[in-house]
């Protein structure tokens, strides 16, 4: 089923804030690759919240500032983020 995908790559493409809301309902997405999506946010990130099973988030070429990153972080020890 489409909501049991664990990873997803969309490095270098047009990702924005609003696809972002749309990775929201991937529930037991684990792996998320945005390198590059320069559209994705700091709105973009905070979309992210409620994905419990993530293990790994690389944000590198994306417009979410270090603060963001670190606010995240603050609640999701447990994610590898690569900036």
């Amino acid at each position: 089923m489409f909501f049991d995908v664990v990873s997803v790559g969309l490095n270098s493409k047009p990702a924005t804030d609003e696809t972002m809301k749309l990775v929201r309902k991937l529930t037991k997405l684990q792996h998320l690759d945005l390198a590059a999506a320069q559209k994705v946010t700091n709105e973009g990130l905070k979309q992210l919240e409620g994905l419990d099973h993530m293990t790994y988030l690389r944000l590198d070429g994306t417009s979410v500032t270090d603060d963001a990153i670190r606010e995240y972080q603050r609640t999701h020890a447990n994610v590898e983020v690569v900036r």
